[in-house]
């Protein structure tokens, strides 16, 4: 049973679905305690949850779209990228970053050629956001590892959930931290690979050099939870799904 405040818990049924029925997630009142229930079967309490993807998630995790559908998260990725790089100078590939995602360092041609072999080399989508540079290194990203574990074809599950107030203390982490722990399991052979995700109150206020009436770190401070929760679903890919030579 996942237990936790009311907007916490809010945040995570938004995204996610029961892990064992894959249906939506509601918070109830239960025994003097706000838990997450299954929408299927209301006595069902889940222990972890599955993140459900949007469209353009879907798309960008290699699964397949119907054709007309598959254009239109194309173009809508092609427009936002458009507005996000505007009057920057480099490659022609649309949807590709034209910063360092963790300086905000512009990047030069050079830099961004390097990047698009660097995700050549593991058949991996840079306009797709598999690969970015993370302060001046490549970087894969969750969207990346869960393409590369689908092009796999090895049937798995993906389970994540907050951590338990006694996993919480375990890891030393302060009352306003967040803390999720990640499983994939390979399906056939029983294989469990665990990831640790961790969300620091620092991290969430550290304010920005440029202005510090901004946050440093905007993703963070917006979506601590379901970032945290994104970090440790990585680990947990990656170790399951490690990239030869990487």
């Amino acid at each position: 049973m996942i237990t936790g405040e009311y907007e916490k818990l809010q945040e995570i049924a938004k995204y996610n679905v029961c892990s064992e029925h894959k249906a939506n997630l509601e918070v109830a009142w239960v025994d003097k305690h706000w838990v997450l229930r299954c929408g299927a079967d209301g006595g069902h309490y889940p222990a972890s949850v599955t993140r459900n993807p949007s469209l353009v998630q879907m798309f960008k995790e290699g699964e397949e779209l119907p054709g007309p559908i598959a254009d239109n998260v194309r173009k809508r990725l092609t427009k936002e990228a458009k507005m996000v790089n505007e009057n920057k100078e480099g490659t022609s590939l649309a949807l590709l970053p034209k910063v360092d995602l963790g300086s905000g360092v512009q990047l030069t041609e050079k830099v961004i050629t390097q990047l698009v072999n660097y995700a050549k080399k593991y058949d991996l989508d840079p306009e797709l956001g598999h690969v970015v540079f993370m302060y001046g290194k490549p970087y894969v990203t969750l969207d990346g590892y869960l393409y590369h574990a689908r092009r796999s074809g090895a049937a798995y599950s993906l389970e994540s959930r907050p951590m338990s107030g006694d996993e919480h203390d375990a890891y030393n982490l302060g009352s306003t931290d967040y803390g999720w722990l990640a499983t994939v399991t390979l399906i056939i052979t029983q294989e469990v690979y665990t990831g640790l995700g961790i969300v620091t109150y620092k991290e969430i206020k550290e304010p920005s050099k440029n202005d510090p009436q901004l946050p440093a770190h905007p993703v963070v401070a917006n979506n601590p939870q379901l970032l945290c929760q994104k970090r440790a679903e990585w680990q947990a890919l990656r170790r399951a799904f490690p990239l030869e030579g990487e």
